[in-house]
């Protein structure tokens, strides 16, 4: 699988709204962060594996030494976040030392952290749906509530948000939607073709050109995509 990447503010239709791949690192891994340079992933056994982004290859993780497990997981101010692995949904945790700590309520499945916001996939308790919901990272606690957004009519495994809230991509079974405001559904990823995508991200990083990429991989089935569009283990819409 290869990790792919894309500027994070490119406009729907333009030249720039491709992925390009950047380094093969594999295809066991279900969900990443980026963390000053560190390319971090969840691996089958829902430990967190790492290993420098600039550089990285297939066989260049080592396992990070931290208690607990995690599903999924995403980065804020030097620190890593996770979503639990209890059935139905767990709460948001963060690494502390050698340590995932609970941080938050509620049922989530898959998270994103953008401009100071926790974004998580969770069960609506009223509908039963799925739907995301967000909070000020800075005031989430155990006990703090979660704003309710926009419904989610298909199981997302992964979540990226952009642009203050205005944007959002997602993983359903292996294809990158992309929210639409203006339906008020999730569509697939005009970007994104013939490929399966494995985890989603955004990030910034000066080892990038882009000032930010929303990533992902994807496992590569014999084919790379063409145009830079996510396939194998990417990132930006797939890793």
């Amino acid at each position: 699988g290869w990790l792919y990447v894309r500027p994070a503010g490119a406009a729907l239709g333009s030249h720039e709204y491709v992925w390009q791949a950047v380094v093969e690192v594999g295809s066991s891994h279900r969900s990443v962060a980026v963390v000053d340079g560190t390319l971090y992933a969840v691996n089958a056994h829902h430990g967190v594996d790492f290993q420098p982004l600039e550089g990285a290859q297939v066989h260049g993780w080592k396992p990070l030494n931290a208690k607990g497990q995690v599903l999924a997981i995403a980065a804020h101010n030097g620190l890593l976040y996770g979503v639990g692995t209890r059935q139905g949904g767990d709460a948001v945790y963060v690494l502390r030392g050698s340590a995932w700590e609970k941080a938050s309520k509620g049922a989530s499945r898959a998270l994103a952290i953008h401009m100071g916001f926790v974004y998580v996939v969770g069960i609506d308790n009223e509908t039963g749906y799925q739907r995301v919901y967000r909070q000020p990272i800075a005031d989430m606690t155990l006990t703090s509530s979660w704003d309710r957004l926009w419904r989610v009519q298909k199981e997302l495994s992964a979540l990226a948000v952009l642009d203050r809230g205005q944007v959002a991509f997602g993983l359903h079974e292996g294809s990158v939607q992309r929210w639409d405001d203006g339906t008020q559904e999730w569509r697939p990823d005009s970007a994104v073709v013939e490929s399966r995508a494995l985890a989603l991200t955004l990030y910034e990083d000066s080892f990038m050109p882009a000032t930010a990429a929303a990533g992902a991989v994807a496992a590569d089935g014999g084919n790379r995509c063409s145009e830079g569009t996510a396939a194998g283990a990417g990132q930006a819409a797939a890793f």
